[in-house]
């Protein structure tokens, strides 16, 4: 990844935003500017991560609740939530104040942009010490907090006092990832697979495993993360504003090994999330029902690959339409029987498309980049011709069914065809891609021989075969 792109927004230990960008004008009369509220509202997302906001006492009187906590244990409580108040405003007073005194010469906003950026001077290292010391005090006085909790429960209790206090460490852990699958949390998926209250209960020691493990990934990561991000800062402070500007092109080629180098080391912070979450999803299927393991691999594909489902997505909302305006029971069973066959060939192809992601995410370790790059582009051309033979699939549903609703009415068609057209408009997209990316590699190849494409097509004609069929 560019280097501009982690740092534009992630200057601080404990931070990583990505440039946001905004809608033109604002509101006539005075009133605040569309620009000015969401330029504000970053500037509050920053500042809140810079500095974490205590936990609020309704949040903690709903816990009580949910943990059952009796009333004279509810005063218990309440002491801890005054002395974890206390700490908690002393440490605002000192590192929030100093983080909001130099925020104005750390940061600025870009217009042309529309984004905040870092200003690379000492001032900018100040505010990221700040912040980080901010954040190791806070997670000290949450973990004192939390035993004080958890003494005031019943062990029947514990799982969901786990639960809880996992759902916390990770707000304040929290970073985006930037790696597919790393800041996925598995827990909330597995819920969705079945919502009984102690569902996740019953599956343990995974469940709690597994949470002990994700926060222990996630400090380790946002350690490693906040020592990256400080050495990048300090090499961009000591090289100044405009530093290109004189500097030698072998220099300037140096510091960008460097800063290169920085930011792929901090990609790969997620690895270790991403490999447990992989693990844990394996493990968890295992001891659920066969239908319940195949709709938690289904959410996690879809978490993961959302770009693989879009197609789907938009064939299924005018599926559902479809049906909704037919009435006459014929009809209704035909088209059901032509999406639910369009379903099994479209299932089939984003399991292919997944496998082959999933390939790709690991294409890394000892092979060098050009030898990635190949393989990584061999991947895209197969996923390229999946996606074209699903929206091919679809359109071959659509007319399909367009010829079973006649009579329905100038709009539906209307619909079908803006649908059509849309799907078409994809594929000569991805057919243009498909061939730019043929070109690449040839230019990459330096020895033919070595990346025959032929075995690789001759799968995926076997593989059109077996989903034809």
């Amino acid at each position: 990844m560019n280097a501009s792109v982690i740092m534009s927004g992630a200057a601080c230990p404990l931070l990583l935003l990505t440039a946001v960008s905004l809608g033109q004008s604002g509101d006539e009369g005075g009133q605040e500017s569309l620009e000015d509220r969401i330029r504000h509202d970053r500037r509050s997302q920053i500042q809140s991560e810079l500095m974490p906001r205590r936990i609020q006492a309704p949040r903690i009187s709903e816990w009580a609740d949910v943990l059952n906590i009796d009333e004279e244990d509810r005063l218990r409580l309440n002491d801890a939530q005054s002395i974890y108040a206390s700490k908690f405003r002393s440490i605002d007073s000192e590192q929030g104040r100093l983080i909001r005194n130099l925020w104005a010469s750390s940061w600025q906003w870009n217009e042309i942009d529309e984004t905040w950026n870092p200003v690379y001077t000492p001032v900018l290292i100040e505010l990221m010490e700040a912040s980080s010391t901010a954040h190791g005090e806070i997670g000290e006085i949450e973990q004192a907090f939390f035993r004080s909790l958890e003494s005031t429960i019943d062990p029947e209790k514990h799982p969901e006092f786990l639960q809880l206090k996992y759902e916390r460490e990770r707000e304040l852990l929290h970073g985006r990832a930037l790696l597919r699958g790393a800041d996925l949390d598995l827990l909330q998926l597995v819920k969705r697979v079945n919502d009984e209250p102690d569902f996740l209960a019953r599956l343990d020691p995974l469940p709690s495993r597994y949470r002990r493990q994700v926060i222990e990934a996630m400090r380790v990561r946002i350690g490693n993360r906040t020592r990256i991000q400080m050495d990048r800062t300090r090499l961009l402070v000591e090289l100044g504003p405009r530093w290109r500007l004189g500097t030698p092109r072998d220099q300037q080629d140096r510091v960008d090994e460097q800063l290169a180098d920085l930011d792929a080391e901090f990609i790969e912070q997620d690895q270790p999330l991403r490999w447990l979450n992989q693990e844990f999803l394996a493990s968890i299927k295992k001891r659920l029902l066969p239908e319940q393991a195949a709709r938690l691999q289904a959410l996690y594909n879809q978490e993961v690959h959302p770009d693989l489902y879009e197609d789907r997505l938009r064939f299924d909302q005018l599926g559902r339409k479809i049906l909704d305006k037919c009435m006459i029971v014929a009809d209704r069973e035909a088209i059901t029987m032509i999406l639910e066959e369009t379903d099994r060939k479209l299932a089939r192809l984003a399991e292919s498309a997944v496998e082959l992601e999933d390939s790709k995410m690991s294409a890394t370790g000892s092979i060098d980049e050009v030898d990635r790059a190949i393989v990584e582009i061999m991947i895209d051309l197969k996923v390229l011709e999946i996606m074209i033979r699903r929206r091919e699939t679809c359109e071959r549903a659509i007319g399909s069914i367009r010829g079973v609703i006649v009579g329905y009415g100038q709009e539906l068609h209307d619909e079908i065809e803006d649908f059509l057209r849309s799907s078409r408009a994809a594929n000569n997209a991805n057919r243009f891609k498909l061939e730019r990316l043929h070109q690449l590699r040839q230019n990459l190849i330096m020895l033919p021989g070595d990346w025959d494409q032929e075995p690789l097509e001759e799968e995926d004609e076997q593989q059109r075969q077996e989903i034809d069929q």
